[in-house]
């Protein structure tokens, strides 16, 4: 009896301490239900994952699994199916799995589930497999070991429901139970609650996709990154989107996500999308397309501005192009601070196709007008034109508009520049002097010949200038009036200095008077023409000749001494400058004193004086003739004797008188004698066959001969008052002959002609 407790009590002990050391190996584990997807229309797959989530080994048995359905999918006939690892599912367990032929699972063969099911009225899969001799490991990495691939079947195709696959551990009449080798002995595991099913993605079997609108399109800028491209919803789970340009594919499938996709930017083309459900092998055309265009950027156009002035207010920078495009401007707004250009950027605001556009905005300097200077002026002068453009460009008006020259004074014009041009008012002032008369000391007078003094090129106030003639000259005689003209830019009038040249005296003419004279006479007069330029006479007399009246006039009485004698008289005209041409010599006979009695006897061609104290007897010893221009002149203190012989021819004169004080003094000529081979003039005709006209002339006159025919030489002689001849010709047989006498004085000549036996004296009267 002890002997069999105490076996007894050995058994328990080894029991408690076998069950103490399964207790303590015990593993623990994760289900999972992974990868499922709807293969086509009538088959729905998954796959049951086990994880060692402890540090025990894990070495696994068998299992039985249970997982329940949504009866909602259910249509037809259902089946549960395990799949084979090439693909193919077997009917079922017991319709045999061929020799060799392994299942979609990581167990080995002989821990391969062995039976599968499908319980219509509790909608659960029953899986179940066979205890072998030796189990497997089941891993603890990644998702764990797969156990299976199930698959389950329709005979017509699935509802519209999703299989919403859900472990079942507790719930009957298909629990999960997980058998381990715990110390050598197969145990079951039971860890109720380690499972999931939140990676499968529970598809909707056989569900409509819905056709969402393709969003985007439209007109993006030539050379930006496109457009965005998508759809304005998208469906879960199962279903995912691929875009299309045109006919090809872009890109890669993107899951829905029951919101909005984008495929983000795509360039130029028409785009369309289409769904896919990967569980239902469904696919879908969303609606409608996506247009995208790439359009050539615009340049914004904008109304130039400026130029301004410095300083100015300029315009405002428009926001918004006239071709419409709205931006900003940088800088943003126009500076007039500096002259200078400036660049300033419009850049469009975003999803407009638009350039950048740049406005330069010139700021000119403000200028002040330049004008070439204008006056001084004169008062009186025509002034310039104020010009109304500036030398350095600006255009404008004047205040007032034109220069006045009426009064002296400095007169401010003001310019002010036409509107738009930078440019400020100027001032020109003007000044207008009065107008000088240039003063200079006198000069002169001064003689001919004398060294004048320098005409000065300033005058005493202050003008300068030139004169004309440059320089006085004292070559010849007069007033010259020398005129200073002001040198430019002077406000001066001309001037005129008048410089006198004293002459010499002029040449003295011929002195006339009585020769010749008797000693101790009085009051015989000798004169000269009036000399030019003469204030004085200087006589020079014979000795014992002396003046009584008119010293230093042209007309002087002199008285001779009883032992004057002949000589020579001249005189020169005087003035300040000195003495003129010395006369020609006036020979003065001087004789002894009037005798008592005079016998006068001969021939006179020219005026002849005799005078005695007493008595003249003429013709006393047979005649005394006067020839025609002649005259005798008779002065006796008591008696004149005229006896026969006296005779005076036409055109002769004869005078006598009684003085005791008048004398004949100096006769003017002697009488004229028959020259040797000369016949003395003959008488003046009566009746001639020659005449001269016009008569009297003053320079020209015509000998014409009136009678017959004339041949061979014409001798013509003219002769003076006196007797003197003064010119002669030979002429042929013409009739008529011209005669120039221009340069003869005054006075009565005497034209003789001898035309062969034929001889004529005609009288001829020259007039100035």
């Amino acid at each position: 009896m002890k002997k069999q407790v105490l076996s007894f009590v050995l058994l328990m002990a080894i029991f408690i301490l076998g069950f103490l050391g399964a207790r303590a190996q015990t593993p623990t584990y994760f289900c999972e239900l992974r990868n499922d997807s709807l293969t086509s229309a009538n088959s729905y797959e998954f796959d049951i994952y086990l994880l060692r989530t402890g540090t025990n080994v894990f070495e696994y048995s068998s299992g039985q699994y249970g997982i329940v359905l949504n009866s909602a999918i259910k249509a037809g006939t259902v089946t549960a199916k395990l799949v084979a690892a090439n693909g193919l599912a077997y009917a079922n367990y017991n319709a045999a799995i061929l020799a060799g032929t392994t299942l979609l699972t990581d167990l080995p063969a002989n821990n391969q589930p062995n039976t599968i099911t499908f319980a219509t009225a509790t909608n659960v899969i029953k899986i179940s497999g066979k205890t072998p001799a030796a189990g497997c490991f089941i891993s603890n990495t990644g998702t764990g070991t797969r156990v299976a691939r199930i698959r389950l079947e329709t005979t017509t195709s699935f509802l519209q429901a999703q299989p919403n696959p859900a472990w079942s551990f507790t719930v009957n009449p298909y629990n999960t139970t997980i058998s381990a080798y715990i110390a050598g002995i197969n145990n079951v595991v039971i860890a109720s609650g380690t499972f999931t099913t939140a990676n499968l993605f529970n598809p909707l079997l056989n569900g409509s996709l819905t056709a969402y609108n393709v969003t985007g399109g439209g007109s993006y800028c030539q050379g930006g990154t496109g457009l965005p491209v998508g759809t304005d919803g998208s469906q879960v789970p199962g279903v995912k989107y691929l875009l299309y340009k045109g006919a090809t594919p872009q890109g890669t499938w993107v899951p829905g996500t029951n919101f909005a996709l984008t495929f983000g930017n795509q360039l130029a083309e028409t785009y369309t999308v289409k769904a896919h459900r990967t569980a239902t092998y469904m696919y879908a055309d969303m609606t409608g397309s996506a247009i995208l265009t790439e359009s050539t950027p615009v340049t914004p156009t904008f109304a130039a501005l400026g130029p301004y002035c410095v300083g100015a207010t300029p315009g405002t920078l428009s926001l918004t192009s006239t071709n419409g495009i709205t931006g900003t401007w940088d800088p943003a707004t126009i500076s007039t601070a500096v002259a200078g250009p400036t660049d300033y950027t419009f850049t469009p605001d975003a999803g407009q196709c638009a350039t950048t556009a740049i406005m330069s905005v010139v700021v000119n300097a403000v200028v002040t007008p330049a004008f070439d200077a204008l006056g001084p002026y004169c008062v009186g002068a025509t002034p310039g034109t104020l010009s109304l453009t500036s030398t350095n460009g600006i255009t404008g008006t004047w205040d007032p508009a034109t220069i006045t020259t009426a009064a002296s004074g400095s007169t401010d014009y003001t310019f002010t520049p036409d509107a738009g041009q930078c440019a400020t008012t100027a001032i020109m002032s003007v000044v207008v002097n009065a107008v000088v008369t240039p003063a200079f000391d006198a000069l002169g007078p001064y003689c001919v010949g004398a060294t004048p003094g320098t005409l000065s090129l300033t005058s005493t106030n202050g003008i300068t200038g030139t004169w004309s003639p440059a320089s006085i000259s004292t070559a010849t005689s007069g007033s010259t009036d020398y005129t200073f003209t002001p040198g430019y830019g002077q406000c001066a009038t001309t001037a005129i200095m008048s410089v006198v040249v004293d002459p010499l005296p002029g040449a003295a003419g011929t002195i006339t008077g009585p020769s010749p004279v008797i000693q101790g006479q009085t009051g015989v007069i000798f004169s000269v023409s009036a000399i030019t330029n003469a204030t004085g006479y200087n006589w020079s007399l014979p000795t014992g000749a002396s003046i009584t009246a008119g010293a230093n006039t042209n007309s002087i009485t002199v008285s001779f001494s009883g032992t004057a004698v002949s000589g020579i008289i001249t005189v020169t005209g005087t003035n300040p400058c000195g003495s003129g041409t010395v006369s020609a010599d006036f020979s003065l006979t001087v004789n002894p004193s009037v005798p008592v009695i005079l016998n006068v006897d001969g021939t006179i061609f020219t005026n002849e004086c005799y005078n005695a104290t007493q008595t003249i007897i003429v013709a006393n010893s047979g005649s005394f003739i006067v020839k025609p221009g002649a005259g005798a002149t008779m002065i006796a203190g008591q008696n004149i004797v005229y006896k026969p012989g006296t005779t005076v021819e036409l055109n002769g004169y004869m005078h006598g008188y009684i003085s005791l004080t008048d004398h004949c003094g100096a006769k003017s000529a002697t009488i004229v004698t028959a020259v040797a081979g000369e016949d003395p003039l003959p008488m003046i005709s009566q009746k001639s066959s020659f005449r001269i006209y016009p008569n009297p002339t003053a320079g020209n006159f015509t000998l014409e001969h009136t009678g017959g025919s004339q041949n061979g030489t014409i001798k013509v002689a003219i002769y003076g008052t006196h007797g003197e001849k003064v010119m002669t010709r030979e002429l042929t047989s013409e009739k008529k002959y011209e005669f120039s006498i221009f340069e003869f004085p005054a006075g009565l000549y005497f034209v003789k002609v001898v035309a062969g036996e034929e001889a004529e004296t005609l009288k001829l009267i020259k007039t100035n």
